[in-house]
């Protein structure tokens, strides 16, 4: 094998890794894309069910104090009936001490607790959400991964997926500049 045969085909070798190399980056780029964009769609999802169940868990619990309300109601009047008749105490002057059932408490304080973890819970997922929007935005602005998104047709997520779940208050205090301060009823 003569030298120009060697320099031909290591010209040859050398080229062959390059568009190689280059096919394979190429890929893996492609790959990453795809990758980012199937995460998003999968925490966007996932904010979705950790909203649903929180609310559900919520509405499932608030339902205790109000099956409380009703026993203790229908516990009261049949233990007044019971004790004065379907009419009631007719006396003018009656001095009895007696220990009338109320709803305990601690009902209420595990609403707020299912509502609190259920808040937390929910802010973690947005801010999982966010992130990954973050970089995969900053992955497909990038050079030359940017080029590569153009040539692929990325990004084709909806970008809307990416805007976290607020309310029409925190909406309002965002257009105003101002956020007026927390009413509890």
């Amino acid at each position: 094998m003569t030298t120009g045969m060697k320099i031909l085909l290591g010209l040859i070798v050398a080229l062959v890794l390059i568009v190689g190399s280059t096919f394979a980056y190429i890929i893996g780029v492609k790959n990453t894309f795809v990758f980012h964009e199937n995460g998003i769609g999968a925490q966007y999802d996932q904010n979705q069910n950790n909203l649903a169940t929180y609310t559900n868990k919520v509405l499932e619990v608030i339902q205790v104090p109000k099956m409380a309300k009703e026993h203790i109601k229908d516990v009261a009047m049949t233990y007044m009936q019971g004790r004065y008749g379907k009419e009631g105490s007719n006396a003018l002057f009656q001095m009895i001490s007696e220990q009338n059932p109320n709803v305990d408490p601690v009902l209420y304080r595990q609403i707020q607790q299912v509502m609190e973890a259920g808040r937390n819970s929910f802010e973690i997922n947005q801010k999982v959400l966010i992130d990954k929007c973050r970089v995969y935005k900053t992955y497909y602005q990038s050079i030359p991964e940017s080029l590569i998104a153009a040539f692929f047709g990325y990004p084709k997520y909806d970008a809307s997926k990416c805007k976290p779940v607020i309310t029409d208050d925190t909406a309002k205090s965002f257009e105003t500049k101002r956020n007026a301060p927390i009413q509890i009823q």
